[in-house]
C-alpha cells in the first residue's frame, strides 16, 4: 500500500530534468535576471516582461526487481507549463508573478502484477506573486506568498493483491518565499532565496476493483511540498558572458519524510504509509553568451542527490543523477524573443536488491515579450 501514495518521492528526479530549463542553467543570461527563482533579482529588469513556455518531458524508467527481472516503462509524454511576469513600478520597486510546476511525474509500467498495468500522474505547482525592493545601491530583497497546488492520479495493483486501485485527487495549500541579492561589484553578485514548506491536503475519489466488485470511497492524503533554500553566485567577466552557480537544499518534513496519512472517509480508519524520504540537494552550473543583438546561447549541468534511498519500485521511480541542458535564444526584435531548450537527465537508485534507472529527455519552446 505504501507505494501507491508515496508520490512525493517520484517528483524529485523529474525536478532534475525540469530544473535545467526553469532554473539558472537556462533562464539566466547577460540581459536577464541572473537568479530566476529569487524575487530580488527581478530588480535587474528594464521595465517589464512576460515569459511563457511549454516543456515536453519524455521519461523512461527501467525497474529491476530482486529476481533480476526487468520492467520497462511505456512511452508517456508530459507537458509542463511555465509562466513568469514582472513589472517595474519605480526605480526601487518591482512586482511580479511566477507560475511553475517544480515537481511532477508521469510513468506507466506494463504487467506489474496479475497482468495489470500501473500508471502514475502527479505534480506539484507553485503560484508565487511577489514584491521586490531596492534597499540600497547593492542590496535588494523580495517576498511574497506561495499558493501550492498538488494533483495525484494513480491506477495499478493494490500491493500483491489482485485488486486494482484507481485514485483521482487534487488539493492545495499556502506558504511564503523570501529572497535577497547583494552586488559585490559590477561583475559579481550573490543571492539567497528561501521557499517555505507548503502543506497540501490532496482529496478526491478512490475506486477499488476486484472482479465484479466495486469499492468506492472519498480519499484524503496529507503531504508537504518541501521547503527549498538556494545559495547563488553570478559572475559576469565580460558584458556578453554570464556564469552562474547555485546550491539548493530540499527539506522534507516529518509528515512527508516518515509517512503519509491515508484517510478513507467512509471507513473509520487512517492508515499511515511509509514514504522513507530524506533531505536532498542539487548543485547547478550555467553559462550563457550573447553572440550579437539577435542570438544568445547557453547551457548547464545539474547534479541532484537521491531523495529516497530505501525504496525502489515502479510506483516510486525516483533517483538522483545528472542533467545536461542547452539553449538557443533568438531575439526577433527589442520587444520579443523566442527560446528553445533541450535537456537530458539520467540516474539510478538501488534499494533492497531492487533498482530503478531513469532517463529523461525534455524539449521546451517559449517566448518572452518585453514592454
Amino acid at each position: 500500500m505504501k507505494s501507491v501514495f508515496s508520490w512525493m518521492a517520484i517528483c524529485f528526479f523529474i525536478t532534475l530534468s525540469a530544473s535545467a530549463t526553469t532554473d539558472i542553467s537556462n533562464r539566466s543570461d547577460p540581459g536577464s535576471p541572473w537568479f530566476p527563482h529569487n524575487p530580488a533579482t527581478q530588480l535587474q529588469i528594464r521595465n517589464g516582461y512576460i515569459d511563457s513556455s511549454s516543456q515536453l518531458m519524455l521519461p523512461r524508467f527501467v525497474y529491476t526487481d530482486d529476481s533480476d527481472h526487468k520492467i520497462i516503462s511505456s512511452g508517456l509524454a508530459s507537458p509542463v507549463p511555465y509562466l513568469a511576469m514582472a513589472k517595474r513600478l519605480s526605480d526601487k520597486i518591482v512586482i511580479g508573478l511566477d507560475v511553475t510546476a517544480d515537481y511532477g511525474v508521469s510513468a506507466k509500467f506494463s504487467n506489474v502484477a496479475y497482468g495489470m498495468d500501473s500508471k502514475t500522474l502527479a505534480f506539484g505547482a507553485y503560484l508565487k506573486p511577489y514584491f521586490s525592493f531596492q534597499l540600497t545601491e547593492r542590496l535588494a530583497v523580495g517576498a511574497g506568498p506561495i499558493i501550492g497546488i498538488g494533483k495525484f492520479n494513480w491506477d495499478g495493483p493494490f500491493n500483491s493483491l489482485p485488486l486494482r486501485v484507481r485514485i483521482r485527487s487534487s488539493g492545495g495549500g499556502f506558504g511564503w518565499h523570501l529572497g535577497s541579492t547583494y552586488k559585490l561589484s559590477n561583475k559579481l553578485m550573490i543571492g539567497v532565496n528561501y521557499s517555505s514548506v507548503v502543506p497540501v491536503k490532496v482529496s478526491g475519489h478512490y475506486l477499488g476493483i476486484l472482479g465484479p466488485i466495486r469499492l468506492r470511497n472519498q480519499v484524503c492524503i496529507k503531504l508537504d511540498l518541501p521547503d527549498r533554500l538556494d545559495l547563488s553566485l553570478g559572475y559576469q567577466p565580460y558584458q556578453d558572458w554570464l556564469l552562474v552557480w547555485q546550491l539548493s537544499h530540499f527539506g522534507q518534513t516529518p509528515n512527508t519524510s516518515e509517512r503519509a496519512d491515508l484517510n478513507l472517509s467512509y471507513f473509520p480508519f487512517i492508515k499511515s504509509l511509509k514514504t522513507n524520504l530524506q533531505d536532498n540537494y542539487s548543485l547547478q552550473f550555467g553559462v550563457s553568451h550573447r553572440i550579437n543583438s539577435i542570438w544568445t546561447i547557453g547551457g548547464g549541468i545539474t547534479y541532484l542527490s537521491r531523495p529516497a534511498t530505501k525504496v525502489a519500485d515502479t510506483a516510486i521511480p525516483s533517483s538522483g543523477g545528472v542533467c545536461l541542458s542547452g539553449r538557443v535564444k533568438y531575439s526577433w526584435s527589442d520587444n520579443f524573443s523566442l527560446t528553445a531548450i533541450i535537456s537530458h537527465g539520467w540516474g539510478k537508485n538501488s534499494a533492497k536488491k531492487k533498482m530503478v534507472e531513469t532517463d529523461i529527455w525534455s524539449l521546451e519552446i517559449g517566448g518572452i515579450y518585453y514592454f
